[in-house]
């Protein structure tokens, strides 16, 4: 996501974000106030400094889904950190390090190296739907 203006420190971040966080963050620069059950999360601090800290970026996809009927869903995918994780209508799941292969050609997923991380990424993206 490219961002440009006054109060807003030049160069390229390493933080998750989302469509989502457009909202927020131009709702709060505007100084308009924003109901709790609004999705995304304002960028404000990310944007105005390097440094500024940001634990919780994460990006969830949802591809030819009817949001009302969720176990019907067609593809999913979450980006945290460095990595992709899938899942597709048929079971099947991928886990990608996008930082180092960020083409994702080596699917980690089976790989017991990666067992952890990929049932991290499939518990908190299945919490998308339950919460």
């Amino acid at each position: 996501m490219i961002w440009a203006g006054a109060g807003i420190e030049a160069g390229a971040r390493k933080t998750v974000v989302s469509h989502l966080d457009v909202l927020p963050t131009i709702l709060t620069w505007c100084k308009v106030p924003q109901k709790n059950s609004l999705a995304g999360r304002d960028l404000g601090a990310i944007l105005q400094r390097h440094d500024a800290l940001d634990a919780s970026g994460e990006a969830l996809v949802v591809v030819g889904a009817d949001a009302d009927k969720a176990p019907r869903r067609q593809f999913w995918a979450l980006r945290r950190e460095n990595w992709r994780y899938l899942q597709c209508p048929d079971g099947s799941e991928a886990l990608y390090d996008i930082e180092n292969d960020p083409h994702e050609t080596r699917n980690l997923s089976r790989e017991a190296n990666f067992s952890a991380i990929a049932r991290s990424l499939r518990v908190r993206l299945n919490d998308h739907w339950t919460t």
